[in-house]
């Protein structure tokens, strides 16, 4: 999931992007990896929340790995509890990576 290669895909890192200009909070995205989610084994499972015009938007997107190839899933409603990773993360079953607070690119 490096995303090394030429055509290799790339994924968003956790933490806080603010908007160069203003300091306005764009987006903020939870990683976590592991047993984290029933029905996607070990995963990478992003929390998300893209703000746009003060409007804040969820989703949860999923990598995990399908006949061993990386497969993707979007899910935009029915969302599960962010608390629900924190207990798996308790239960030593699921990671969280750590958040870097950044800015945007001009």
């Amino acid at each position: 999931m490096k995303g090394e290669g030429r055509g290799q895909k790339h994924y968003t890192y956790p933490g806080k992007e603010f908007y160069y200009m203003n300091g306005e909070l764009l987006q903020h995205h939870w990683t976590f990896f592991g047993a984290c989610l029933a029905g996607f084994g070990n995963a990478v499972v992003w929390f998300q929340s893209d703000f746009e015009e003060k409007k804040e938007r969820k989703s949860v997107f999923v990598v995990y790995v399908e006949d061993n190839n990386l497969a993707e899933k979007w899910i935009k409603s029915n969302l599960p509890d962010i608390r629900h990773m924190i207990n798996t993360v308790r239960a030593g079953k699921c990671s969280e990576i750590k958040g870097v607070d950044r800015t945007s690119e001009p």
